[in-house]
C-alpha cells in the first residue's frame, strides 16, 4: 500500500521546559524534502550534527527515548514522534531543530501548532507502508 509522504508546509517553532532537566529548549520543525524522514539537528553543537529518527539509532529507554549517534543524543523525543504519528493526517519526514539534548513534553502544544495551524503539504513521491497483522505477531510471540 502506497501513501503520499507528508511534511509540514511551513516551519513551526515552540519552546519549553525538559522534563528531566528542568532546562528551557526551543524547538523548530521544518519542512522536509521528499525521503528524507524525520532528523532532528542539534543547533547548539559546532556543526550541528543530525541524527534521523530511526528505531536502530535508539540507546536508551531507561526513562524516555534517546536516540544517539557518533557521541551526541537526543533525548525525550516519544512526545514529539507521538504527535507526528497521532493523528490521521501523520507525517513522514520533518527537520527538526533544537538547542539542547532533550525535548520538552510539550504534546499539546505541538499538536495544536501542527494539526490546527500549519497545512500538511504532500509530496507526489509515495511512502511504501507495510502493514502488520497484530494477531500475527501476538502469534509469533506465544510460539
Amino acid at each position: 500500500m502506497y501513501f503520499k509522504q507528508r511534511t509540514i508546509s511551513a516551519p513551526v517553532s515552540c519552546s519549553g521546559v525538559g522534563v528531566h532537566s528542568g532546562k528551557k529548549v526551543n524547538v523548530t520543525i521544518k519542512p522536509a524534502p521528499s525521503n528524507h524522514g524525520i532528523k532532528f539537528i542539534r543547533t547548539d553543537l559546532l556543526d550541528c550534527p543530525d541524527i534521523s529518527a530511526h528505531f536502530n539509532m535508539v540507546v536508551d529507554t531507561s526513562l524516555a527515548t534517546v536516540i544517539g549517534y557518533e557521541g551526541f543524543i537526543v533525548s525525550t523525543i516519544e512526545h514529539l514522534m507521538a504527535s507526528f504519528a497521532g493523528h490521521e493526517r501523520a507525517m513522514q519526514k520533518s527537520q527538526v531543530d533544537l538547542d539542547r539534548p532533550f525535548l520538552a513534553a510539550m504534546d499539546e502544544l505541538v499538536d495544536i501548532r501542527i494539526v490546527g495551524a500549519v497545512n500538511l503539504a504532500c509530496r507526489p513521491v509515495p511512502h511504501d507502508l507495510a502493514l502488520v497483522d497484530h494477531r500475527d505477531v501476538v502469534g509469533d510471540l506465544a510460539g
